[in-house]
């Protein structure tokens, strides 16, 4: 589902940004220049104005757990006076995991000299996460009357912990050094992060019965219980980090920027949830770092203060030298068709719901007769937020009219992200015949895996010159591979042996599985909003964020031997934020 590479190949997007980063900053240049890269520096440039974009690339998480544990009340059918208690602790741990992230910033700066403050917020999507597992077997005695008998159990906890963040934003100052159209900025200020921990937790015991004291041990049963619950959170902590921004023609840039992110601890609590098992509390630090680089449209710049201010000062400075300047202003023209190339980040919510299950214990005793003695609903579970990186290539038309520019695009991405959830539980049952009691402990399965995403949609926008700011919206299509399975292990019991079925005596195991996949194309919605940079007459670069809809999924029912299920479904909607390449076919075959 995942690539075991997965944390480094959140750089790839970083890297082709770089290059493009390179590739326009000698665009910018001209051709008689011998030094393309020292003629775009020394080109008079203002900072000063509003600001809105898009970034891009990847953040590492330090997920710090202490103290989780369970206090459990272990469910039994055996009759005892009383129901134990047991307390079982969890070791700290330590889990580092990477994840693209992706969002949008805007800003203000103002420039005095060369020096250039500003302010800045952002909000990016990631799905940054980090778990922790334990497990304890503890041997309890129940009951004991001191004489007569005992009784036993050997209890055995599996418990997990996951952490997950869906989005982090922030709120900074930006201090600065720009020397022309390149700004060197160190940046810090209040960070936010929103935090959903999970609590998995699986109680098995297995109980026994001795007559002398532990001599000898008779089994009796053995009974799961699962509890699954989460707590919500906002961190607020603090980022500080810097990076360097370069501008090119007169109203884009693009920056590389590094920084760190701290959360400090939390403390979480949850709930039992109807089950035996009660979760403690768990103590969670968080600190991060991310690298991303970010596409901005200086808007006081595209809307004409800015081509005036550098206009002039090129101006005034060609004509203290006597040089010819021409204009800087020229005519382009968006439309016609255009092809080109896309990566970035995708982030993916996964929701189930819906699993009904039952299970006859007659077929599974090799017998045709009989109903379903034993029925399960498994609860509706959140599967979390996974990410992926996401490539493929689109295709598009494009009509202009004045400043206005409408079109269609249709783009097809590669990607790999999927979510599994897990439920184990007890159900206790009577055969029909009334010979034997019953304990089915249900373990169930559902997966989700997401491969493609495809979208045909209309765009429309504003151009000014070689810069287009344009929203788009339309229907999108998703590959989803959606599977179920589920294990039945049925133990009978005969209550008519024993001390008046006070401890019934054990017959018999029986286990029964199924499962199904389905692989299909889901139909849905897709909408969002771009930037696009002409850097000559045939080359376009930008940044787009999208929101896709896909509703509920059905997973698909299975009726297989002793074990029916039907009715589970999956909610899929993802975010994602796309770096794109465009060839202008338009403007290439008007140049021919």
């Amino acid at each position: 589902m995942k690539s075991p590479n997965r944390t480094t190949l959140f750089t790839a997007p970083v890297l082709g940004l770089c290059a493009s980063l390179i590739l326009a900053l000698t665009a910018n240049a001209g051709p008689q220049d011998k030094n393309p890269v020292a003629a775009v520096l020394t080109r008079p440039f203002d900072w000063t104005g509003f600001y809105i974009g898009a970034n891009i690339g990847g953040v590492l998480s330090d997920y710090e757990f202490n103290g989780p544990g369970t206090d459990g009340e272990l469910v039994t059918d055996v009759d005892l006076p009383f129901t134990p208690t047991i307390t079982f602790f969890g070791p700290s741990h330590e889990d580092r995991r990477g994840s693209v992230i992706g969002g949008g910033q805007i800003g203000y700066n103002q420039q005095f000299g060369h020096f250039v403050i500003g302010v800045e917020g952002d909000f990016d999507r990631t799905s940054e996460r980090g778990t922790a597992s334990f497990r304890d077997i503890r041997n309890t005695t129940f009951f004991d009357n001191g004489e007569d008998f005992q009784v036993f159990g050997v209890t055995d906890v599996f418990g997990t912990y996951k952490a997950e963040s869906n989005w982090n934003a922030s709120a900074r100052l930006r201090f600065g050094y720009a020397q022309g159209p390149v700004l060197i900025y160190g940046t810090g200020g209040a960070a936010f992060a929103d935090i959903r921990v999970w609590s998995n937790n699986i109680a098995s015991t297995d109980f026994f019965f001795s007559s002398d004291n532990g001599a000898t041990a008779d089994f009796i049963s053995t009974q799961t219980v699962t509890n699954i619950s989460h707590d919500d959170d906002t961190f607020v902590g603090w980022t500080a980090g810097g990076g360097v921004e370069v501008a090119f023609g007169e109203a884009v840039s693009l920056a590389l920027e590094y920084r760190h992110n701290g959360f400090g601890n939390q403390t979480f609590g949850f709930s039992s949830n109807g089950s035996s098992i009660t979760p403690g509390s768990l103590h969670l630090d968080l600190d991060s770092d991310q690298v991303t680089v970010r596409f901005n449209v200086l808007l006081c710049h595209m809307f004409g203060r800015g081509d005036g201010f550098s206009t002039g000062l090129v101006q005034s400075s060609a004509k203290d030298k006597n040089i010819a300047v021409a204009p800087m202003v020229e005519e382009f023209s968006w439309s016609g068709p255009y092809i080109g190339a896309h990566v970035g980040g995708v982030w993916t919510d996964y929701d189930f719901s819906g699993y009904r299950t039952t299970v006859d214990t007659n077929i599974q005793d090799d017998d045709t007769g009989g109903d379903p003695l034993v029925a399960f609903r498994t609860p509706s579970i959140d599967g979390g937020s996974d990410d992926s990186i996401i490539g493929g290539g689109q295709l598009g038309y494009q009509w202009q009219w004045g400043h206005f520019v409408a079109g269609v695009e249709a783009d097809f991405s590669g990607m790999s992200s999927g979510s599994a959830t897990r439920f184990d539980t007890t159900s206790l049952g009577t055969a029909e015949d009334a010979e034997d009691d019953t304990i089915s402990v249900l373990r169930t399965m559902r997966s989700a895996d997401e491969k493609w995403q495809a979208s045909a949609r209309a765009r429309l926008g504003w151009a000014q010159g070689h810069i287009l700011l344009y929203a788009t919206g339309g229907a999108a299509w998703a590959g989803v591979t959606t599977g179920t399975s589920a294990k039945i292990t049925t133990q009978l019991f005969d209550p008519a042996n024993g001390d008046g079925g006070i401890f019934p005596t054990f017959d018999e195991t029986l286990v029964s599985k199924q499962g199904v996949r389905n692989d299909g194309v889901e139909v849905g919605w897709t909408a969002g909003a771009g930037a696009e940079w002409a850097f000559n007459n045939v080359f376009s670069v930008g940044m787009e964020y999208r929101h896709n809809e896909f509703g509920d999924v059905g997973i698909g029912n299975n009726h297989k031997g002793a074990i029916s299920a039907e009715g589970s479904h999956v909610s899929l909607d993802s975010d994602q934020v796309t770096f794109k390449v465009n060839v202008l076919l338009g403007t290439l075959f008007r140049r021919q």
